[in-house]
């Protein structure tokens, strides 16, 4: 009956972000490129698996030297990636008297009735990271390592939605559900909860979905913050497009005429942004082991920079004193409280007050950050 089954929450989230990424993974079995984030996030699940699975052997809540045996034995390039972590992974307890289930596989067939993870009849399947049963309550926790989204998006998380779908149909016993998302880098958590009534708004939604794809003919890709991340950019064809085989560059018009030449514009942008930025990494990790890259008078490198702020009301006072010694009105002097740097510079040469520079800058807070760029060999950023 459906073709593409069984499905999973990522295998139904990929084609909502990008069909043709989606065709290379499911229909073509083209293997993605691993993402850094991705490969992180692996890892740390592995970490929290081994962790889990020992406490519940050993019938303990909590063990910190556990946790340390088993990130001590990572190699050291895998720990400097899990320590970061490591701090929430301690905070996890497992509550008494609970069984828990870590990284539990479940599936149900196409009328919703459970089966075994691998079995031909399984329609929707789920991997989930961490859940226990109390009287009524099942709890569902999502250990996430990246950033923490808005508390809107957080609200509508479709994933752990898609597993409380499956683990209703597994936990009958189960009338209310409490969603955890446990983002570890910022050791926060945000919780959920949905009625039993609520699943089948959540069952409606994914079969639309799944319909959709089942239907599907085209399979066009569809840039968007996704590309950020996405396995495939190197054989997209919004990417090729950007700059063809053939041609040096790329020729745009001299403007857009059409509605359909705006939208393939604005995907080709977007695709050049996450092109660019995956250069960039992939470049400073060469600088920081091999050193910079001399280029047409120019130097890539990490270069220091020093920077002023002005942010305390004695620090603001102190410059506009020396200001006001040097006979600038206090009205212009107002226009600075709440400025950089490059703003004073600029102030005191506009007022043929660059002899009070070094004095000026002293006010303020000095501190030195890293950026990593082009600039010219004469010291000048490009």
């Amino acid at each position: 009956m459906y073709k593409y089954a069984p499905y999973s929450f990522s295998k139904i989230d990929l084609f909502n972000k990008c069909p043709y990424a989606w065709r290379l993974r499911y229909l073509e079995n083209v293997k993605p490129e691993e993402q850094e984030s991705f490969r992180v996030g692996r890892l740390v699940h592995e970490v929290i698996e081994q962790y889990l699975t020992e406490l519940i052997r050993l019938g303990e809540q909590t063990n910190h030297s556990v946790l340390e045996k088993i990130v001590g034995k990572l190699d050291p390039d895998v720990q400097e990636k899990v320590l970061p972590f490591v701090p929430a992974i301690r905070d996890i307890v497992i509550p008494p008297g609970i069984k828990p289930y870590v990284e539990l596989k479940i599936a149900v067939d196409n009328n919703f009735k459970p089966c075994k993870y691998e079995d031909e009849s399984a329609f929707l399947r789920g991997r989930i990271d961490y859940s226990y049963i109390i009287d009524d309550t099942l709890v569902i926790i999502d250990w996430k390592t990246d950033n923490a989204p808005s508390p809107e998006k957080i609200e509508k998380d479709l994933q752990t939605r898609f597993y409380a779908l499956l683990l209703g149909e597994v936990f009958p016993e189960a009338s209310r559900f409490v969603i955890e998302l446990s983002y570890l880098k910022y050791q926060k958590a945000y919780k959920l909860e949905i009625e039993r009534d609520e699943l089948e708004k959540v069952k409606e939604f994914f079969l639309k979905c799944i319909e959709k794809i089942e239907t599907e003919k085209e399979f066009k890709p569809t840039p968007g913050d996704w590309c950020s991340v996405c396995g495939y950019l190197s054989v997209c064809p919004v990417a090729k497009s950007v700059v063809p085989a053939e041609k040096s560059v790329l020729e745009l018009p001299e403007r857009i005429t059409t509605h359909e030449e705006a939208l393939k514009l604005a995907g080709a942008l977007k695709v050049v942004d996450q092109i660019r930025a995956r250069i960039q990494e992939l470049l400073k990790d060469w600088v920081a082991e091999h050193g910079p890259i001399q280029l047409s008078g120019e130097v890539l490198d990490f270069h220091k920079s020093e920077t002023v702020k002005w942010e305390t009301a004695d620090q603001k006072a102190a410059l506009a004193s020396l200001l006001v010694r040097e006979g600038v009105s206090k009205e212009e002097i107002w226009d600075l409280f709440s400025t950089s740097k490059t703003a004073v510079c600029s102030f005191l040469k506009r007022h043929n007050l660059k002899h009070l520079l070094e004095e000026a800058l002293a006010t303020g807070e000095k501190s030195v950050y890293e950026r990593f760029c082009f600039r010219k060999k004469g010291g000048e950023r490009i």
